[in-house]
């Protein structure tokens, strides 16, 4: 699409893009075919005398080979771990094939190795988010008896409902498809957009082998662990009541809201803002599309620019609709904080009314406009995410990384014995949690998965 923009719309086109995070997303799906799937069991004597376990090392070394030793080496009992996620910083993007190789000779092929650079990482209660820093984080993981965890191919493999999915992408995955098939079930979704520093590098790998641009991984946890997700938003309207798009054209280009010019609309709302908006405005104005899931929340996105002469706003997403509600938004780290906490106490409280599920550890995904450039303070979002976890005689255990795009389904999902269906969505500004956790016998049993059933009889 080309955008062209004349004087007269510099000023009010800084005053949008302002400094935050510009994240493009194409829509290519190269996907590496494989000869088998990797999926895995497990044993019934093994799981039967084991409890279950989690564990989250970091490293700053700034060399990467290093880096993964010292987070290998913490790791007790390598061999028997069910699962593994290695998130590497963006310093070691370079580094990331051999790491990939390493760390899969490391485990053996009966761990399932997922492993994915991100803008920054998040392990040991610490969110490892400065610029530039070298870092990198190992979360792995023993599953219960009768837990079960395969890695799937989503552009080859249908992501059925008997199981709940974490799902990793790049910038150049076309995720739409994979989002629109379990709209219409009761599985839980949660997962992120890798940070590649270059197009020609993959940035998400599969066990030992890391795949080309444009491709994804989903994994499937099923039988008695499942996953309770929480979506909590960064970004706050402004400009007064919501408005509605009355037209579009190309699916993202807003030319009006409410009968009106779309960029005059924009003015009135920046000349209008309250003082204490203004300085949030040239930190970057955005836009908010009202989700289909009825809970008054928006998807928070990105506005591109402005295109000249037929007074129109581009927004980065594809398919915005005639009829949509909209609103313009700001980045607010007090709204961002508070959102959290809610969620998180919405989360302990369903978990208490509606099942006796057992926490066993949590995957965060950050938007990479988030950590301390929002908060100015390091380890805001982990904080507040520990209290989502139970903390006995163990700290919380947590790992996750800083990304390119959040996917979620908006609110809290799953950790009940009822779940019903939602829709999953992109988001952005966000912070998705994704807690794994051991599911009561009678919820195990009630979902009807046969081989789940079969273990606990």
């Amino acid at each position: 699409q080309n955008v062209n923009v004349n004087m007269n719309d510099r000023v009010l086109l800084l005053l949008i893009l302002g400094t935050s995070v510009t994240a493009v997303f194409s829509w290519v799906n190269i996907f590496p075919s494989h000869n088998k799937r990797q999926s895995r069991r497990l044993d019934p004597l093994r799981a039967q005398n084991s409890e279950s376990e989690w564990q989250s090392h970091i490293s700053t070394h700034p060399e990467g080979t290093s880096a993964l030793r010292r987070v290998l080496g913490e790791v007790s009992d390598p061999e028997s771990q069910d699962v593994a996620f290695l998130f590497v910083g963006q310093a070691h993007a370079a580094e990331f094939e051999v790491l990939v190789k390493l760390a899969a000779h490391h485990f053996g092929t009966d761990t399932q190795l997922i492993s994915l650079v991100g803008a920054g990482v998040i392990g040991e209660q610490r969110e490892l988010d400065i610029p530039n820093q070298a870092c990198m984080s190992l979360m792995t993981g023993k599953l219960p008896k009768g837990g079960k965890v395969e890695l799937l191919n989503p552009s080859k493999e249908d992501l059925t409902d008997d199981g709940d999915y974490l799902l990793f992408v790049d910038p150049w995955s076309d995720i739409e498809p994979v989002l629109n098939k379990l709209d219409a079930s009761s599985s839980v979704l949660a997962g992120g957009i890798s940070c590649p520093i270059s197009q020609d590098e993959g940035t998400i790998a599969y066990m030992n082998q890391v795949l080309v641009p444009g491709s994804s991984v989903a994994v499937k946890f099923s039988g008695t662990v499942g996953l309770q997700t929480v979506v909590a938003q960064g970004c706050r309207p402004i400009g007064g009541d919501a408005l509605t798009i009355t037209k579009v054209e190309k699916g993202q280009i807003i030319t009006e809201l409410d009968g009106k010019s779309a960029v005059e609309v924009l003015q009135e709302v920046t000349n209008n803002a309250k003082p204490e908006d203004h300085a949030l405005i040239e930190n970057g104005l955005l836009c908010g599309i009202a989700s289909s899931d009825g809970e008054g929340d928006y998807l928070s996105r990105q506005i591109a620019g402005l295109v000249s002469g037929i007074g129109g706003i581009v927004i980065a997403t594809p398919n915005v609709k005639e009829g949509d509600k909209f609103c313009f938004q700001v980045r607010d780290a007090e709204i961002a904080e508070q959102d959290l906490k809610w969620m998180v106490e919405r989360a302990k409280t369903a978990r208490m009314v509606n099942g006796n599920c057992r926490p066993m550890a949590a995957l965060q995904i950050s938007c990479v406009a988030r950590g301390r450039s929002l908060f100015d303070v390091p380890n805001m979002d982990i904080t507040n995410i520990m209290e989502m976890l139970p903390d006995d005689d163990d700290k919380p255990v947590i790992g996750g990384f800083f990304a390119n795009g959040e996917i979620g389904q908006v609110g809290i999902s799953g950790g009940s014995a009822s779940r019903e269906e939602k829709a999953s969505h992109l988001h952005g500004f966000t912070t998705v949690v994704a807690m794994i956790y051991e599911k009561s016998s009678s919820e195990s049993v009630d979902e009807g998965a046969g081989g789940a059933k079969d273990e606990l009889l």
